[in-house]
């Protein structure tokens, strides 16, 4: 038996492992990157929200700031909460995250809270 040209197929195919590999921890950086990014922009809109009572200012805003840091479209919810009793704002920021290689773009959503300014009688 011939094993000629054997260690060449070998090392291919751990290439090719080593290539696999390397993206998807790169797409998991960047899945990371971009939830991240979502949160920092809930969380202003949540700012804004709370202390102007501006919605459509704040929904705005966050999917303004999600196309601008990370290029996506994002998804932007706003509703009432409570935080251990004290009336607060939530805003949920849901986008794509950027695909590479083979993998599927997944949803990435992020939420962010912040009391509401008003109902605390804050000037």
């Amino acid at each position: 038996m011939d094993d000629r040209g054997g260690v060449l197929v070998e090392h291919l195919f751990a290439i090719l492992l080593v290539v696999a590999v390397g993206l998807g921890l790169i797409q998991v950086a960047v899945a990371v990157h971009t939830r991240n990014t979502l949160t920092a922009c809930a969380a202003e809109a949540a700012r804004i929200a709370a202390r102007d009572d501006a919605v459509e200012d704040a929904r705005s805003r966050a999917q303004s700031c999600a196309r601008d840091s990370v290029g996506v479209a994002a998804e932007v919810r706003i509703e009432a909460a409570d935080a251990g009793g004290l009336e607060a704002v939530r805003v949920t920021v849901e986008g794509r995250a950027p695909v590479l290689g083979i993998w599927r773009a997944g949803t990435v959503a992020a939420t962010a809270r912040a009391l509401d300014e008003a109902a605390l009688g804050a000037p």
